[in-house]
């Protein structure tokens, strides 16, 4: 076996989500992660892991720019691999493909270039697509276009289903769309999740669908009705069922830094799914930038238009993940199973991912004391390495 799929982190500081730190040696042959231990002694190659922490690959369910570019962007042969690239230069090694659904155009050409790349790119490894509509609310469409809008009758679920040719896995839907009850049977045959947003939903319109098993909500109170208390609508209802899980955007910004201590506080981190909902200006500093010919600016990481309108954050899971230690007051480990426990069982690959156990994918991030990325490993292949500088040169 070639050496790269072969070899050994000695003498680092393994971090598994919601377990205590222990330093170990972990050797990795071909994808998988073969043995935890410590002086494992093997002949292949060595990295010192002296100082530094290894943590579990994390995973975005919820990203659609990064790069500078989006999976829209058919016309850009490299906007795959852009994304995929540089979101693993952050410690994210599982995504789930993010974008939209043109439903008054025949063919979904972006569709189609997802499908037919997401096995050959190196780097954050796309486990399938996560559609934002197209049976959303225009009132509460955020930064989806009208023309990105349809009734279930002027396209069906099963003709999009088609298309997606079983890569589909996620669908935000608003469950006040008529004939959703029909969409979310659908869904649930074809094993694709059903999230609630872009939403007005009443409480009992919301309760319809809750009924049916739906339990996950897209990134929870943005994009949607908000809680009133004589009509709780689509937040309320979620809140008060235990079985749901929530996507949260944690940048402190999109909700009130008390508001997501005090639910977290009442449902606890294996409820919440952490997501970037990145745009094209992911990982990049504060400044300008273009969506869709729209002006907007990054400030501590969050996009607003000109007029000061919230669209969106630039923040890494990994700088999402340190913002919610000091607004949660929860430990590192705690947080990161936001990150990695929670989704990996929402998507059913928790067998596979989400930790870093024996027999398990080699998705894993080198962190410094710094707590940055220095390496990131996806299934046994090193994808990113931080480049050392020393007096002014990369080495």
């Amino acid at each position: 076996m070639d050496k790269k799929n072969k070899f050994l982190i000695k003498g680092i500081t393994l971090i598994n989500p919601n377990e205590k730190k222990k330093k170990v040696d972990v050797y990795i042959e071909g994808k998988k992660i073969v043995k935890n231990g410590t002086n494992l002694r093997k002949d292949c190659k060595i990295i010192e892991g002296y100082d530094k922490f290894l943590i579990p690959g994390l995973i975005d369910i919820h990203i659609q720019d990064a790069g500078g570019t989006d999976f829209v962007s058919f016309e850009d042969e490299n906007n795959i691999e852009k994304i995929s690239s540089t979101i693993a230069s952050f410690g994210t090694t599982s995504i789930l493909a993010t974008t939209i659904f043109f439903p008054f155009k025949k063919e979904q050409k972006h569709i189609e270039k997802i499908i037919k790349k997401e096995e050959k790119i190196k780097g954050a490894k796309i486990l399938g697509i996560h559609l934002e509509g197209p049976y959303i609310n225009k009132k509460r469409k955020g930064m989806i276009g009208e023309e990105e809008i349809c009734s279930v009758k002027e396209r069906s679920i099963e003709e999009i289903i088609e298309i997606c040719d079983g890569k589909l896995k996620m669908m935000t839907i608003a469950p006040e769309t008529e004939g959703i009850k029909n969409v979310v049977k659908k869904l649930f045959k074809n094993e694709v999740i059903p999230s609630i947003g872009h939403t007005d939903a009443t409480f009992d319109e919301t309760q319809e669908v809750i009924k049916m098993g739906v339990n996950h909500v897209f990134h929870l109170f943005n994009a949607m009705r908000p809680f009133h208390h004589r009509e709780p609508g689509v937040i309320g209802a979620v809140l008060f069922n235990n079985d749901f899980t929530y996507q949260i955007i944690g940048d402190g910004k999109h909700l009130h830094p008390q508001l997501i201590k005090y639910i977290f506080e009442v449902k606890g981190p294996f409820k919440f799914c952490l997501i970037s909902d990145g745009m094209g200006a992911f990982g990049f500093s504060d400044g300008n930038y273009k969506y869709k010919d729209l002006e907007y600016f990054l400030k501590d990481g969050a996009a607003y238009y000109e007029d000061g309108t919230l669209i969106g954050t630039a923040l890494p899971q990994i700088e999402l993940l340190k913002r919610m230690i000091k607004i949660t007051g929860l430990s590192f480990e705690e947080l990161l199973i936001t990150a990695t426990i929670t989704p990996a069982k929402l998507l059913g690959i928790y067998d596979k991912k989400g930790t870093l156990e024996e027999g398990k994918d080699a998705d894993m991030v080198i962190l410094n004391r710094n707590m940055e990325v220095e390496m990131t490993i996806v299934e046994g292949e090193i994808i990113y390495k931080k480049e050392e500088v020393k007096n002014g040169n990369k080495v």
